[in-house]
């Protein structure tokens, strides 16, 4: 199995279930701060698997969330889209 297909389906993978539930519970305790970091680390999951698309989706979600909270990291996960958007193969550096 190649690394691309072992993280092919994150969300289905332990890892990505393990990012599903952490999601469930910081929205029971209503941090959205670290709503946004385990989204923002599913994008990375997402990239390294060269799924650029849905890594995008993820991080526009966590940049919604930083923004709405006034978080200051909200322009540079803005520059990590922007730079994924220009090299949709490359994971952008953090």
């Amino acid at each position: 199995m190649t690394r691309g297909q072992r993280f092919a389906q994150p969300l289905q993978s332990p890892p990505g279930l393990y990012c599903h539930r952490a999601i469930q519970l910081c929205d029971e305790l209503d941090d959205k701060y670290h709503v946004a970091e385990v989204l923002i680390r599913l994008g990375e999951t997402y990239t390294a698997a060269g799924e650029g698309a849905q890594a995008r989706s993820v991080w526009n979600q966590a940049l919604a969330i930083l923004q709405k909270i006034g978080h200051p990291n909200a322009d540079q996960l803005t520059a990590r889209i922007q730079q994924l958007e220009k090299a949709p193969n490359r994971l952008p550096i953090a």
